[in-house]
């Protein structure tokens, strides 16, 4: 299985779109605000929250339908118990281009699903990546109670985060300005740490899969080079 999926418009798969490492990163980086990075009485120039966003894309559409819409077993995901049956989660931050939704299950796995059409997959082959997928639908079983049964799941607002707890027969959600999650006392403001420690941890696992890959890539166009050399 190739380890990184990256998909564009037209379900197309690429490996280098989103796998550079600036561009994950910068992704991550909107995506989660990084706590005391910036002043947190900083107010935007405009209210984007008015801004309009383009339509997502297909594939996004479908990719988070289906999860929504899926029983554990689809993902093969065993073993959910009480005292509260929680199989995954979904956290999703509201930006001015799109939106990103994080998708963990209990069994370890995760991928990045961005509106635009690219999407990050694959990393959950790492150790640390699958904890801290399975740690993430843990501590948000903990919170699950809390949320609010939902036969819907809109897409967050601009600057706006949204909970989602798949649990084993009903959908549970909540939604939370990204700037009341800077409070560290806010209930919600501990998993939303624990999502940005696991984007942080799979920008750094597809970065080591694009380092290697282009370390092979370079021998091979090496070796063809000098194959390729008439002899003297």
């Amino acid at each position: 299985m190739t380890p990184v999926i990256v998909q564009n418009r037209g379900g197309k798969s690429h490996a280098a779109n989103l796998l550079s490492p600036s561009r994950i990163c910068a992704v991550i980086t909107v995506f989660f605000l990084v706590q005391g990075c910036s002043p947190r009485s900083q107010k935007p120039a405009i209210d984007i929250s008015v801004l309009s966003r383009p339509e997502p894309d297909v594939v996004y559409v479908e990719l988070r339908n289906r999860v929504f819409n899926s029983s554990p077993s689809d993902f093969k995901v065993e073993n959910v118990t009480e005292p509260f049956p929680l199989w995954g989660a979904i956290v999703e931050h509201g930006l001015p281009n799109g939106t990103a939704t994080l998708v963990c299950f209990a069994n370890g796995e995760a991928s990045l699903y961005l509106s635009s059409g690219a999407g990050l997959a694959g990393t959950s082959a790492n150790a640390d990546v699958r904890v801290g997928a399975s740690n993430l639908v843990a501590l948000a079983a903990q919170q699950a109670p809390t949320a609010s049964p939902t036969e819907s799941w809109p897409a967050p607002a601009i600057g706006e985060v949204a909970f989602w707890f798949l649990s084993t027969n009903q959908v549970l959600g909540t939604r939370v300005s990204d700037r009341d999650l800077q409070d560290d006392n806010h209930p919600l403001a501990k998993l939303y740490r624990s999502a940005n420690a696991l984007l942080t941890q799979m920008h750094l696992v597809a970065a080591e899969i694009q380092s290697k890959t282009n370390s092979v890539n370079n021998k091979e166009t090496n070796n063809a080079s000098t194959n390729a050399q008439p002899d003297p």
